[in-house]
């Protein structure tokens, strides 16, 4: 299901799903030797592999962060503890405006033309980075498939393929993070559709809505998050050719409890040290409540009876 080289936080993958990935992405010449010869000389290839991800050199950390993930997955409450740090960039959707023009997070975007490709770059890095270097910007996978012919309106990418990944991230350290309960994502971009509220603020002292409840306007959302899930799988992928790519899985419901361990080990990944005794600060909170339990209840209800 996912790329096969890929480590989930706190649970390194086998050696045995790794190897088709690092053979095709390495282009590893043991593809031409002997079947069993082969075989052992990537399981070498892909140790070393390991341990460079999980240690990297000090001399080459990472400036190009990506956190790729679907809609009410926790990745704006993850993006926050991410822009905490002051190391890890400025997290936020920098490219969903090229795609949806009201978008709040903005660079400043240059005339049409390939000339001003590289000017492009350098606003959008500047925007998301912070003073060390690092910039890091979080992409909902639905827009994954509409960026080429948005960039290459500045010459970047040829219109059609992914080839645009590797020049806006060079050797890119990526946090793919995914949610598993899919009901709950469902209710979750249900409420928020329909109140237009997308995140709750620790000082936030209007009341969360509730809409009255909506069984196909659920079922809908549900739909749309078995898409999203689809077109996740689809830009992680593509994610996975970008050359030097390194990349962590997360899960949302693993993260609830303390999600300052998933934080420091994209830290890792990127080669960046995050001190022992920084303090991870968030505005954000969860926005579930009882009533939205409540939602829940009456729509597993009606989707078994659906299914029935």
């Amino acid at each position: 299901m996912w790329p096969r080289s890929w480590w989930r936080v706190g649970r390194r993958a086998p050696i045995t799903d790794t190897p088709r990935f690092i053979a095709v992405n390495r282009k590893s010449p043991s593809a031409r030797l002997p079947k069993r010869r082969a075989l052992r000389q990537t399981q070498c290839v892909i140790m070393r592999t390991e341990r460079r991800r999980t240690m990297l050199p000090a001399d080459s950390p990472r400036t190009a962060l990506i956190v790729l993930t679907t809609p009410r997955s926790g990745s704006s409450w993850t993006a926050s503890l991410m822009r905490s740090t002051e190391t890890m960039g400025v997290c936020r959707e920098w490219l969903t405006r090229l795609i949806h023009p009201n978008a709040q997070s903005r660079s400043e975007l240059p005339p049409d033309g390939a000339h001003n490709g590289e000017v492009f770059l350098t606003n959008l890095r500047e925007a998301a980075g912070t003073r060390n270097g690092v910039f890091a910007i979080k992409i909902i996978s639905s827009i994954w498939s509409e960026l080429p012919a948005a960039l290459v309106r500045w010459g970047i990418g040829d219109g059609v393929s992914d080839a645009w990944a590797a020049r806006v991230f060079p050797r890119p350290a990526i946090l793919v993070l995914r949610r598993r309960d899919t009901v709950g994502q469902a209710v979750s971009m249900w409420r928020a559709t329909a109140t237009n509220r997308f995140a709750i603020r620790t000082d936030d002292a209007v009341p969360q809505e509730m809409p009255p409840y909506d069984f196909a306007a659920l079922r809908l959302a549900l739909q749309q998050v078995e898409h999203h899930a689809r077109e996740l799988q689809r830009a992680a992928n593509s994610c996975a050719q970008i050359p030097g790519a390194v990349m962590i899985e997360a899960v949302y419901e693993e993260m609830l409890g303390d999600p300052v361990p998933t934080v420091r080990a994209f830290a890792r990944l990127a080669g960046r040290d995050i001190p022992l005794d920084h303090h991870f600060a968030t505005d954000l909170r969860i926005q579930r409540d009882d009533a939205t339990n409540a939602i829940r209840k009456l729509f597993e209800r009606d989707l078994a009876s659906a299914k029935s």
